[in-house]
């Protein structure tokens, strides 16, 4: 062998009922930010989680050509209209999104056992807020 493991040997059991998320288990059968919030609360308070508003953004240009990196939520909800996240409109992600605005967010607890997608439209925000 060439030194290198065989990556299948990492991945985790995910077989344990109590590492199962259910319906029952919703905090809110209508409000996904509901959800979000109570998730959210939780990662906040485990140490170990460094940027628990980590989130994988992931954009396309005009022709397809995808593209993902992280960025950092920085703020949520109905009030607020979605997910808010900063970036310079002269990057790449900013290029994209203006080429199409559609665009999907991954955020991956791995010590809740917990991943979130979500796929939308981007707007901007208004520029007084995008001033702050």
């Amino acid at each position: 062998m060439n030194g290198y493991h065989n990556i299948g040997d990492m991945r985790k059991s995910y077989r344990d009922n109590k590492d199962a998320f259910t319906e029952d288990q919703l905090v809110s059968q209508t409000d996904p930010f509901a959800q979000f919030a109570d998730w959210f609360e939780k990662i906040k308070g485990i140490p170990e989680i460094l940027e628990p508003n980590a989130m994988c953004l992931a954009t396309s240009n005009k022709d397809g050509q995808p593209s993902a990196r992280f960025v950092l939520l920085k703020g949520f909800g109905k009030d607020v209209g979605g997910f808010t996240f900063f970036t310079n409109y002269n990057s790449r992600k900013g290029s994209d999104l203006e080429q199409n605005s559609k665009a999907a967010l991954t955020f991956y607890w791995d010590k809740l056992n917990r991943q979130i997608r979500i796929e939308g439209t981007v707007t901007k925000v208004p520029e007084q807020e995008n001033d702050v």
